[in-house]
């Protein structure tokens, strides 16, 4: 069932055209055991933030944007000011990303980046999020008028069955 979520969209392997903003969804870290253990702690879909990283050296331009709050009723440690020592951590400059950190959930995560950012319809703006994550995710940033790009990553499986017959 997984398979069928992971090949909604497909794999982008390179970007040509230019991007004018990259947004990351939250879910890639555990903030709560990182506040225990006192260092960053990445759970099993880290290739968000790394490929966002990867993203915004090939697009130095574009506007940065991890969406990222927590998804518990305590709201005290923010997976955003863990992803902010992540990538300071890999070189990222503060000044470059905007933090959106009270998001509780996806449809969160749209809207609130959506209010932050303001984007233009014309604008190219890539989406990263888990592959089987990633159709609820462009169908929420979509009924927000905006047509973002999807950029999934952290596969699962190796495809669904109809994918086999050409492996």
């Amino acid at each position: 069932m997984i398979a069928v979520l992971e090949d909604r969209f497909p794999v982008i392997t390179s970007i040509t055209e230019p991007v004018d903003g990259i947004i990351v969804l939250g879910g890639s870290v555990d903030q709560y055991l990182g506040q225990t253990r006192k260092q960053i702690i990445l759970n099993n879909a880290a290739e968000r933030l790394t490929s966002f990283v990867a993203l915004a050296r090939q697009f130095p331009k574009a506007k940065l944007v991890f969406t990222g709050g927590s998804g518990r009723l305590d709201q005290t440690h923010k997976e955003a000011d863990t992803a902010r020592e992540f990538f300071t951590s890999m070189g990222l400059p503060q000044s470059r990303i905007i933090f959106e950190d009270r998001s509780r959930n996806t449809f969160e995560n749209g809207i609130f980046t959506h209010r932050l950012v303001k984007p233009k319809a014309s604008e190219r703006w890539l989406l990263i999020t888990s592959a089987r994550h990633m159709p609820r995710s462009i169908g929420v940033f979509r009924q927000l008028g905006w047509n973002t790009i999807p950029y999934p990553v952290d596969y699962h499986t190796e495809g669904s069955r109809e994918s086999w017959a050409t492996i």
